[in-house]
């Protein structure tokens, strides 16, 4: 679905079906909105992991770690299109 992200948006929205998912580029491209861990942290995290596989840890020697931060990212355009209304205090812009 990723590479045909904006024929499933534009499909949504003339069907008027709100869309969850999974990569930021999804909602930028027209989704509704995306919630779930974050995949910066994740990537960080298998980064991390990999290092130290690398270096000669044992897989087996590591826990499954959980996700410690859940993203909510919605496109206030599309929330428009559908009619809502999403009020600014509850927004959040990051500063990078």
């Amino acid at each position: 679905m990723f590479g045909n992200r904006k024929l499933v948006t534009e499909m949504a929205l003339k069907h008027r079906l709100p869309t969850i998912h999974s990569f930021p580029p999804e909602v930028r491209d027209g989704g509704l909105m995306l919630y779930g861990p974050s995949n910066e942290e994740n990537y960080q995290r298998s980064a991390a992991l990999a290092d130290r596989i690398l270096k000669g840890a044992r897989p087996s020697e590591h826990a499954v770690e959980p996700t410690t931060k859940i993203e909510l990212i919605v496109n206030l355009r599309t929330a428009r299109a559908f009619g809502m209304t999403i009020s600014e205090s509850s927004c959040y812009a990051p500063t990078r």
